[in-house]
């Protein structure tokens, strides 16, 4: 088994070992991420995709957080996956988790005040600002796209105050947001 900096340095090496050391170590957790969100053969395609858009992105890119830089990678191929395979039609977990979220965003005629980079920073700050139980849950929903079943099994609520819980966090999020000066 690898350790991270050894696999990174065998995609700065330009070495083929590194694709199948990845697979190696984080196929797994990527497959049940992606199976969240996608069917089966879906999730397995968006891997393998995974992997390809690292050996093209490393180098130049060194990610810190490699299994964190996968996932963000392999959910970026999930949702291309998700918006091709529901072109013309909505009733997927993903796109009723994205509509939630699409309550704290402005109006599309708003003007955009600052970098990407602020985005990130403002989501960061407002989910450090959150009490632990709060961040774990609309991390878990919005990020990894669990449901709001898998979620109250988790917490041991009932689905309703999970409902609830997530509500009132997107109102906080639009509040903060808008307080930045964040408009997307």
């Amino acid at each position: 088994m690898y350790t991270q900096e050894q696999i990174l340095d065998m995609y700065f090496d330009r070495n083929q070992q590194a694709v199948s050391a990845t697979s190696q170590m984080y196929g797994a957790k990527l497959t049940r991420f992606a199976d969240t969100m996608v069917a089966h053969e879906d999730a397995l395609e968006c891997v393998n995709d995974t992997y390809i858009a690292a050996w093209n992105k490393i180098p130049p890119e060194r990610p810190m957080r490699f299994l964190s830089w996968l996932y963000r990678v392999c959910r970026n191929i999930v949702c291309d996956r998700i918006d091709w395979n529901n072109a013309s039609k909505r009733n997927s977990n993903m796109n009723c988790m994205l509509d939630e979220l699409e309550e704290c965003l402005a109006d599309s005629n708003a003007k955009y005040e600052g970098e990407l980079s602020d985005i990130g920073r403002c989501l960061s700050d407002f989910l450090n600002g959150l009490e632990t139980e709060k961040r774990v849950l609309f991390v878990r929903r919005y990020w990894y796209g669990m449901t709001i079943d898998e979620l109250a099994d988790m917490s041991g609520r009932s689905k309703s105050s999970v409902k609830t819980t997530l509500f009132r966090i997107r109102a906080e999020l639009k509040k903060y947001l808008d307080e930045e000066g964040v408009y997307l």
